[in-house]
């Protein structure tokens, strides 16, 4: 009886704890958020993701980008598609796909490293892309 009781303290503390709520809280929140993207918008961006991949697999295995222990860390960093931020929208027929490295503690400042991507909306062909550097 004793051992149930501790247990049911626990578990009061617990859920009423407001620091403890809280974070779960968070996390809940966190975890129930929904992005909606519409098939013809995710079409657009495999098709810029697909161009955009093979650009920075060829730049992260260029070793002239690769001078010293910052520039092989941001090399790094940036030839993963994980590390960046895809925006998309859409007019006069157009699909406009820009993609551009996340900014994060390690690397506050990215100069270059993006992309526009602009994709025809009735074929899906891509019409330009503008390179950063």
């Amino acid at each position: 009886m004793t051992t149930m009781i501790k247990y049911l303290v626990v578990l009061a503390w617990l859920c009423f704890s407001p620091n403890v709520f809280s974070a779960q809280q968070e996390a809940i929140d966190w975890q129930n958020k929904e992005l909606i993207i519409k098939g013809d918008y995710l079409h657009a961006i495999l098709i810029a993701e697909k161009d955009f991949s093979a650009r920075i697999a060829n730049r992260a295995s260029n070793p002239e980008r690769q001078k010293t222990k910052t520039d092989h860390k941001l090399a790094e960093y940036l030839s993963k598609i994980d590390n960046y931020n895809i925006e998309i929208g859409m007019g006069n027929n157009r699909y406009l796909v820009w993609i551009a490295p996340r900014l994060t503690k390690a690397f506050p400042v990215i100069f270059g490293g993006d992309a526009l991507y602009i994709i025809d909306a009735d074929t899906f062909q891509l019409i330009e892309k503008q390179l950063g550097k």
